[in-house]
């Protein structure tokens, strides 16, 4: 078993929405929609440049120079998109952190071999390893994904021993949570 208390600063909670960010980005629905959509979309240019009649045999460099251009911006704009959500993203959390007090309460945290108990003055939660969906390492943190919105954050700076950290990927290897490569 593992006790340990921390408190959360606004490095851990901007550390690992970066990192939350990262792993849930090219999983959700509007981010394929929008590669689908450029895809698509340079597809059709590219037949009707190609397999279209004779009519279009004066236009091909036009409709070829047009489908490039039409993937570039939407290229462009998915960079921009991903861009300003990820900086967005840390911004809400450094937001967050200064505005909600109970965010910066102690936290209590007991783990053993079946679950985690994650406590504060505000309330607790007790998970069994196997309720997570995902969890994630970085240099500063463990996080483990209860969903694509919600991570519970457990700071490397907590743990009492170097091999509490080895236990806990054990812990979660052996009930099967799937490790996810954080984006930071």
């Amino acid at each position: 078993m593992i006790d340990v208390t921390f408190t959360l600063t606004e490095r851990d909670v901007t550390t690992a929405q970066r990192s939350v960010f990262g792993i849930t980005f090219f999983r959700r629905t509007a981010w394929r929609a929008w590669q689908g959509g450029a895809a698509f979309g340079a597809i059709v240019l590219l037949l009707i440049c190609y397999l279209g009649t004779d009519t279009w045999e004066h236009f091909r460099f036009i409709v070829l120079l047009v489908a490039v251009l039409y993937v570039g911006v939407f290229l462009a704009m998915g960079v921009l998109l991903f861009v300003l959500a990820y900086a967005g993203s840390a911004k809400l959390a450094q937001r967050s952190m200064r505005k909600f007090k109970w965010l910066r309460e102690p936290i209590s945290a007991r783990m053993d071999a079946d679950r985690i108990y994650y406590g504060n003055a505000i309330g607790s939660s007790d998970c069994r390893w196997q309720a997570f969906t995902g969890w994630a390492e970085n240099p500063q943190q463990i996080l483990l994904l209860v969903d694509a919105d919600r991570t519970q954050i457990l700071p490397k700076r907590a743990l009492n021993a170097p091999h509490d950290l080895d236990h806990i990927r054990t812990w979660l290897t052996e009930a099967g949570v799937p490790y996810c490569a954080p984006f930071c």
